[in-house]
């Protein structure tokens, strides 16, 4: 309930994976950001 509450704050919420070395967007209420987009940290 808090990431959701967080993602409408903040537009998308993304978790490090650690296999990939990159971030993965698991939320997102913006239409800049797709689910399972990779972002580099």
């Amino acid at each position: 309930m808090l990431t959701h509450k967080l993602a409408h704050i903040c537009g998308a919420i993304a978790i490090f994976d650690p296999k990939l070395g990159k971030e993965v967007i698991s939320i997102t209420h913006n239409s800049a950001y797709q689910l399972r987009e990779l972002i580099d940290i």
